[in-house]
């Protein structure tokens, strides 16, 4: 995605690995070997740190190279869970995945937003796309970490729909033109 909002850049010196660890990953994705979640990366260090990341192609995990959290790795690290990491408890390991699992998905919705905003000229479309990122910026907050994962869904279906009925108007042709579906 093309924003320069530094909020959606991933920072995995912040965060404590967790895209490694929390969700399921499949060798026919491009990750080398497929794993389960919520169990560490056979690559994983005592560190948080990839033993191959300088050969990651190499070993076959293009996937792990493609991946972006936008930020939400250190989002759930820093700001939900203030340092804490999932090896801390089994309970704190629990919780940081599920907030992962949510923050990934609103992290990439405020992504695609702001993207869409970078090309939207038309007042009632910028109106449109401030609001409903203003929602999920919201959702992302820490007092809002136990959302659940369905309203998670309703919020993603939501603004897919409206980024789709915007895509429909003449001012999206460039952005439409640069990420076609």
């Amino acid at each position: 995605m093309a924003t320069s909002d530094a909020r959606f850049k991933a920072d995995c010196a912040s965060c404590c690995a967790l895209c490694c660890v929390a969700p399921a990953f499949d060798a026919n994705q491009g990750f080398g070997y497929d794993k389960a979640a919520h169990i560490p990366c056979t690559n994983l260090l005592d560190t948080d740190r990839c033993a191959i990341h300088e050969n990651l192609a190499k070993c076959g995990f293009v996937g792990c190279m493609i991946y972006d959290c936008h930020g939400a790795g250190q989002w759930v690290t820093q700001v939900l869970f203030k340092g804490a990491s999932w090896r801390d408890s089994p309970q704190t390991a629990q919780a940081m995945f599920a907030a992962f699992a949510r923050q990934t998905v609103l992290h990439e919705l405020m992504v695609l937003l702001a993207t869409a905003l970078q090309y939207s000229a038309d007042p009632i479309q910028m109106q449109l796309l401030n609001v409903k990122l203003q929602e999920i910026q919201l959702l992302a907050l820490p007092d809002s970490k136990t959302i659940e994962v369905s309203a998670v869904e309703g919020v993603r279906q939501g603004t897919m729909l409206l980024l789709k009925s915007l895509q429909q108007t003449s001012s999206f042709t460039e952005l439409k033109s640069r990420y076609p579906a």
